[in-house]
């Protein structure tokens, strides 16, 4: 029984330490960070952040939790985030922040002191998205009037997130991500570009394409729709749509809905040139139709897909070209496949692959099925 006694008593020991948080905080003593914009004063040098905060005092349950922009300067980062609790009441929590937004010309500067202290603080999340602003403040992004959600913020993340089924207009690239990416010499980095868009006096914020970087530096863009293109070489086309004009004198112009793709990469070596193929196959449905069409022809369906896939490889040739000529840098992962394959080439190749891959030869082999033409009855 003593033993018995005993034994419960060092189970309840063992169990008081674990009953609650050592460094729990209530929420009435934080202020929850959505999404933080960061800028810098050329004059002062100074860092210009911007936290969107969730208003918790002026929401209601009617119209939802609110918005509201708190901004800070600081001569580093930690510093503005520090300067602005002179501002609040509560501590800046941040451990619910969704995207940060990076300024043109801090990134053309260089992302590696952001991503690091980021990286450093203990509360962020490392699947926090990191943005490029196209605009010439990076807060502007959150000055957006039309809004699915009420925190622009959320609705970034949202769009990030789902464009890869959809639009296929930017890409979803999270802080651990971008920080391997950096460290890799075999791929070089991508971010999304967001900018504001005026219709009928309403500011809307919008993704347009993806921001290309040599190392950690900023050198241009892709648009929307190259974008989507950059997206089948990369294989991270989950859905969207295909839209082609003039097939042939019957067919005007077609839409065609992405329902699956699978990009194979491979390569060959001979003579010491390399040479890279892509091949990716998609399998879609025939959305719509301007023209003459019979769906029910296999040879007419066999012939447009045919005639479709030879326009999707001009398309995806035609960026990759782009990439080579322009921005001389390996976006598409190239040499990170070489490496995997084959690391004793890649050693070859590794100390001159922005000059190889400015010249490489890359064939584009893309397969287009239709799976279903959605006959009219």
């Amino acid at each position: 029984m003593i033993k018995r006694i005993a034994y419960l008593c060092v189970m309840i020991l063992m169990v008081l330490p674990l009953t609650g948080c050592w460094d729990y905080i209530p929420i009435s003593q934080i202020t929850i960070v959505s999404g933080i914009t960061i800028d810098k004063d050329q004059a002062s040098n100074e860092y210009q952040l911007a936290f969107e905060i969730y208003d918790v005092k002026s929401s209601s349950k009617d119209e939802g939790v609110k918005p509201k922009i708190i901004d800070s300067t600081g001569t580093t980062i930690f510093e503005a985030i520090r300067n602005a609790k002179s501002k609040l009441s509560n501590k800046l929590y941040f451990g619910a922040a969704q995207v940060i937004v990076v300024n043109e010309s801090i990134a053309k500067e260089g992302m590696k002191p952001i991503i690091d202290f980021f990286l450093r603080d203990k509360e962020l999340r490392e699947t926090t998205k990191l943005v490029i602003s196209q605009e010439k403040s990076a807060k502007d992004i959150l000055t957006s009037e039309y809004t699915d959600e009420k925190i622009i913020s959320t609705q970034i993340d949202s769009i990030i997130t789902e464009d890869a089924k959809v639009t296929l207009s930017t890409v979803n690239s999270s802080l651990y991500q971008t920080y391997n990416i950096l460290k890799s010499e075999e791929i070089s980095l991508v971010l999304p570009a967001f900018k504001n868009n005026k219709k009928n006096n309403i500011t809307i914020t919008e993704a347009n394409g993806i921001a290309i970087f040599k190392e950690d530096k900023l050198k241009g863009y892709l648009f929307p729709e190259e974008t989507k293109y950059y997206s089948f070489v990369v294989n991270e086309v989950e859905g969207g749509v295909l839209a082609f004009e003039n097939i042939n004198s019957d067919i005007k112009k077609i839409s065609l809905e992405i329902v699956s793709n699978k990009t194979r990469l491979s390569y060959t070596y001979t003579d010491n040139k390399i040479k890279m193929i892509v091949e990716p196959k998609v399998n879609v449905h025939l959305g719509e139709i301007e023209g003459y069409f019979n769906s029910t022809d296999e040879k007419q369906i066999q012939k447009l897909e045919e005639t479709t896939g030879m326009l999707l490889g001009e398309n995806i040739s035609s960026v990759i070209k782009k990439v080579q000529t322009k921005y001389q840098t390996d976006i598409f992962g190239f040499g990170n496949y070489i490496n995997k394959k084959n690391p004793k080439l890649w050693n070859k190749l590794s100390s001159t692959w922005d000059e190889t891959f400015s010249n490489l030869e890359v064939e584009v082999k893309p397969k287009i099925a239709i799976k279903d033409t959605s006959q009219i009855k």
